[in-house]
């Protein structure tokens, strides 16, 4: 599977290694063991997996132009290619509601337990 972010596209193996390097980092920062379980000290840092991230990330992006008063945005979001990235994005977090607002998408993809704020797009339309 590819992923696209911000016009770079990710496969689910450069994902991985992408976590692994994040994950890397906060043992080095917080001097854990790398054995250790990394979510609690992420959850406490108000952040969480990278590749959550980049799910939540593409999620506000599509959302964003679903609602967009720009014809043309809204138009390129019926891309076919496009519009079923973003179903498969939601069916795999059970977001029912394809013009949900960002709390539901933060919410969904963090599983109800992250104190993170939802990153605003407001400058991209």
């Amino acid at each position: 599977m590819i992923m696209h972010t911000a016009g770079i596209s990710f496969s689910s193996n450069q994902i991985h290694e992408l976590d692994v390097i994040w994950n890397n980092d906060f043992c080095h920062i917080f001097n854990c063991c790398w054995r250790e379980w990394l979510t609690p000290l992420q959850f406490c840092c108000k952040s969480m997996s990278l590749s959550y991230m980049i799910d939540e990330h593409k999620l506000l992006f599509y959302c964003k132009l679903l609602v967009s008063n720009n014809v043309l945005l809204r138009t390129l979001m019926c891309v076919t290619g496009v519009y079923y990235d973003y179903v498969s994005h939601c069916s795999r977090y059970s977001i029912l509601d394809p013009y949900c607002a960002r709390g539901v998408i933060g919410h969904a993809v963090c599983g109800g337990g992250c104190l993170r704020m939802v990153w605003s797009y407001d400058s991209m339309v």
